[in-house]
């Protein structure tokens, strides 16, 4: 998972810096997801889906939260569902 991940990072075109200053997760938090040690939180996820996509242009219209509480619903749900399955 790391290594997708990374990969869904980098296309959002952020540092670790901005990220951090922008969307208020911790430097070693995000290191440990990119790096596959740790399965992130949802609110990460979400936060990576909806920067990609802002960056693209697949959500003109719409605006997202720079920020959602773990437990809201967002566009990372199936991600998440499936990462929790495999980490059982």
């Amino acid at each position: 998972m790391g290594r997708h991940l990374r990969g869904l990072f980098d296309a959002c075109g952020l540092s670790l810096r901005q990220s951090v200053r922008r969307y208020g997760f911790s430097p070693a938090a995000i290191s440990r997801y990119l790096s596959g040690e740790r399965l992130p939180r949802k609110a990460f996820l979400d936060v990576l889906l909806t920067e990609r996509a802002r960056r693209t242009g697949a959500d003109r219209g719409r605006t997202a939260p720079h920020r959602w509480p773990a437990t809201a619903p967002g566009p990372a749900g199936p991600v998440w569902s499936a990462a929790e399955q495999a980490r059982s």
